[in-house]
């Protein structure tokens, strides 16, 4: 059972990072992984954890109530993560952070820009994981993909698009009016 769970919280959109009162990580899943690669945010979360364990208030709660936002830019495109905060003392005091991720500048309607460029619905998800910061690799393990295929898939975007390279490619897309 515990090999279920652990399979299921690194196949999850959310990234889970568990301190202790030493602000020592005990847990931290593959997507929090990713998360702290992209967005460098590592020192602002153990700042924030370590303000909430001083805090004697927050041991009377589960639940820490504000969510904290990292907001950063990678390759160019505004990305944000936001992060709860939930508090256990039993069977020992530790901090579980959870972190979900989002476009600064809104969600893309995959839709219409597979509409206006006529991607295909492989080619649509590899921009998806592009747009959200991704290398080539971990668009390839997130999709269950082969590399190389990443790159045929993204050699065709950029063709349709018009665009020779990842940064016009995002620049194109976000400001199409498709989005």
């Amino acid at each position: 059972m515990e090999n279920v769970i652990e399979a299921a919280l690194n196949e999850m959109p959310l990234g889970v990072l568990v301190f202790d009162e030493k602000m020592s990580v005990i847990y931290q899943n593959r997507t929090s992984d990713e998360f702290m690669d992209r967005y460098r945010i590592f020192p602002e979360l153990t700042s924030v954890s370590r303000s909430i364990f001083a805090d004697n208030h927050f041991r009377t709660r589960r639940r820490v109530p504000e969510e904290r936002f990292f907001t950063r830019s990678i390759s160019g495109v505004p990305g944000n993560v936001t992060a709860s905060f939930c508090f256990a003392d039993s069977p020992y005091p530790r901090l579980t952070v959870f972190m979900r991720e989002g476009l600064s500048c809104g969600r893309l309607n995959v839709q219409k820009i597979c509409d206006t460029y006529e991607l295909t619905r492989k080619e649509a998800e590899v921009l998806r994981q592009l747009v959200r910061g991704l290398k080539n690799t971990d668009i390839a393990r997130s999709l269950d993909m082969k590399e190389q295929t990443i790159r045929d898939h993204l050699r065709h975007i950029y063709a349709k698009c018009g665009v020779n390279n990842k940064f016009t490619l995002i620049r194109e897309v976000l400001s199409s009016p498709a989005v």
